[in-house]
């Protein structure tokens, strides 16, 4: 669990473990640094998707690279232990989302790649 680096703040991994929930208690985000890969370890989980130009963007907060933002999904995935998702800066993300309305305790590393600028 935690932050595991891998090359200093270019590259590390979070390993998370949380409850997925309904979309109305999750929010969208986005980040401008680094890209996200999304790794599931245990559990299945809903990731919604739309691009950051469909949104309505908010706040950004450099020190933790975190993009908020409000609107709809365009699309969905459903991730499972061996699948991966990679989200790059003009990709809005929901995660956490319930699989079938189903709440699941799951567990996942998201890998963080820094973006040259």
């Amino acid at each position: 669990m935690g932050k595991h680096e891998i090359d200093g703040d270019d590259l590390f991994v979070n390993v998370v473990e949380y409850e997925t929930t309904s979309p109305q208690d999750r929010f969208w985000e986005a980040h401008r640094d680094y890209l996200d890969v999304h790794v599931p370890l245990r559990g299945d989980e809903q990731i919604d998707l739309n691009f950051l130009t469909n949104m309505a963007v908010k706040d950004y907060e450099k020190a933790a690279d975190f993009v908020s933002m409000d609107g709809g999904k365009n699309a969905s995935v459903v991730m499972a232990p061996g699948d991966f998702l990679v989200c790059d800066p003009q990709d809005a993300h929901r995660t956490a989302v319930a699989v079938d309305g189903k709440p699941e305790r799951i567990k996942k590393a998201i890998f963080k790649v820094k973006i040259e600028q």
